[in-house]
């Protein structure tokens, strides 16, 4: 465990479901959905989970569910397919894909829209989203953004990283203090440029996890400058309704 005395079981639901894995997977692959290279989505899927295990996040059974689907799928198209077999194996998934990237899209157009109403007049028992301190021209970032830019540190800190002579832990809390206390001496911190100040693969768990805590108290956001962008933190504004 990555944590302190304080053991910490982040449950992935929380922030996103296996249908946002997959539509992020498909994003970063740059294709259509009615189009998944299954063999290749599935296998990039399976590792995004080894990695979510690795850092002791608790998936939850709808996402080990998927990858048994996504399994399942592939296997169907790698077998010779029958001529009287029509249907694509893949059907089902694409069309609960469309409909969820619906939803989102949905969701996100009625978030926008209630951000634009909290500017002229206060709710103050609503869930408004709050104004970003320093955000101007910067699109959200999700979790798996975040998982996705990990990866990468991990890769870019090499084999080094994994060696420890003395087996250290490293507090959750300390790191979310670190990162609130940087965020207090600046407006935006790139997560690449937070992660290159820790050299151990433990302590960078620490880390990820801390930043997993801090957006889940709503303490921080995540934002891209672009898509696909690198991962800036930024401490989120009261909303004016907010004493």
């Amino acid at each position: 465990m990555a944590g302190g005395a304080a053991p910490y079981s982040f449950k992935l639901r929380e922030f996103e479901g296996p249908l946002d894995l997959l539509l992020h997977l498909i994003r970063i692959n740059k294709i259509e959905i009615a189009d998944i290279p299954i063999v290749e989505i599935t296998d990039q899927y399976l590792s995004y989970l080894d990695l979510m295990r690795e850092v002791d996040i608790d998936l939850g059974s709808e996402f080990m569910l998927m990858a048994a689907t996504l399994i399942h799928i592939k296997t169907k198209v790698l077998l010779p397919q029958r001529v009287e077999e029509e249907e694509d194996p893949r059907a089902e998934l694409v069309e609960r894909l469309l409909e969820h990237q619906q939803y989102l899209a949905a969701a996100a157009s009625l978030a926008r829209r209630q951000e634009e109403a909290s500017r002229y007049w206060g709710r103050p028992d609503a869930a408004i989203a709050p104004f970003l301190e320093g955000g101007e021209g910067l699109i959200e970032a999700d979790l798996f953004d975040l998982i996705t830019a990990f990866q990468r540190v991990l890769s870019s800190v090499g084999a080094d990283a994994a060696v420890e002579v003395e087996q250290r832990r490293f507090a959750i809390e300390d790191k979310m203090a670190e990162i609130e206390e940087a965020l207090s001496a600046s407006a935006r911190i790139h997560f690449s440029e937070l992660a290159r100040r820790y050299k151990v693969k433990r302590e960078l768990i620490a880390v990820f996890l801390a930043v997993l805590e801090l957006m889940r108290l709503r303490k921080l956001r995540l934002l891209q400058s672009a898509t696909f962008g690198e991962i800036i933190l930024v401490r989120p504004k009261k909303n004016r309704s907010q004493p």
